[in-house]
């Protein structure tokens, strides 16, 4: 199975829908990459600015099978959104990710600051 189709998500009452194939795990538990990219999956789907910065927390092994995604809104300002998404396996919270999504600042930055020059070496030796 294709990256892509493993990935695929079902929207599901209030959260998302995603089942982990076969063949995608390391010894008891699947890819950590793989079970990061649905919690981002999910918040992608819910939220309209895009991911900036992802922590990912893994709590338990996430066998193949069904899992469920539940993402929340922490906060959201004029720029910036702060939210959180869980991947539920079986009846145990599996991993955790928080975000930070964040539009383009308006404005243009075509300029961009200068480097300082080292400071000087003494060269008097103690």
């Amino acid at each position: 199975m294709d990256l892509e189709a493993a990935l695929a998500l079902q929207k599901v009452g209030d959260g998302w829908a995603a089942t982990v194939p076969q063949g995608w795990g390391q010894g008891r538990t699947t890819f950590g990459g793989l079970v990061a990219a649905y919690v981002v999956r999910a918040v992608e789907a819910e939220q309209v600015r895009p991911v900036r910065g992802v922590d990912v927390t893994f709590l338990e092994p996430v066998q193949a099978g069904p899992v469920l995604l539940r993402v929340g809104q922490v906060r959201e300002g004029k720029y910036v959104t702060h939210a959180q998404a869980e991947l539920i396996a079986g009846d145990k919270v599996a991993a955790v990710g928080r975000f930070l999504l964040a539009d383009d600042v308006p404005g243009s930055s075509t300029q961009c600051p200068r480097r300082r020059s080292p400071p000087r070496r003494s060269t008097t030796r103690f």
